[in-house]
């Protein structure tokens, strides 16, 4: 098994099985979403790979990742995170009880909408949202963190109707599948 990221984001990365087939291409055989979105180790830490800034902030390490962030001054990524934490309002999570996160995760990690961010407020599980100039939302566990304005908020809860309106497609739903790139392997999901 190796971790391979569904996404160009930190702590974005599903577990996957790859067997070499007889032409010595590799093929994806299996894949564990179990350890989407959590920090390696299981431990309130920074990503190896992603992250845009880090920062300590209340006693936590805090990161950010964005794929529009990528290559951009770091002090626009502390930015979003200042958002998400100096500022922050946390209201229960938008999901009802029987919609499992992971299977939202996957969706947006596979249809990679614009402003997508992944980020770390502390603890060992990274959370998922949206990040437009002067808001942040970020759904981390059962709870929604906003940061600024609410057009993310509204953006992130728009990307949640949307993977509603599709049925909810779960983790099951994307098959895993490797293209090469340069030198290197992606691994793609996409719908069945």
């Amino acid at each position: 098994m190796a971790p391979l990221p569904m996404a160009p984001l930190a702590a974005a990365d599903a577990l996957v099985r790859i067997q070499l087939a007889k032409d010595r291409s590799p093929m994806v055989t299996a894949v564990v979403y179990d350890a989407l979105l959590c920090v390696p180790g299981g431990v309130p830490g920074v990503p190896d790979r992603f992250v845009d800034a880090e920062v300590l902030l209340g006693g936590d390490r805090c990161w950010v990742s964005a794929e529009w962030l990528h290559g951009r001054q770091e002090a626009d990524a502390v930015a979003v995170l200042a958002m998400l934490h100096d500022n922050q309002r946390r209201q229960p999570g938008p999901l009802a009880g029987d919609e499992d996160g992971r299977d939202l995760f996957a969706y947006l990690l596979a249809s990679r909408p614009d402003g997508m961010i992944s980020a770390g407020l502390g603890g060992p599980r990274a959370g998922l949202g949206c990040a437009l100039p002067g808001s942040a939302a970020v759904l981390h566990g059962h709870e929604l963190v906003i940061g600024g304005a609410d057009e993310a908020t509204d953006g992130l809860l728009d990307w949640i109707e949307e993977w509603r309106l599709s049925g909810r497609p779960g983790l099951r739903a994307f098959r895993a599948s490797l293209h090469r790139r340069n030198s290197m392997w992606d691994l793609r999901f996409e719908t069945s």
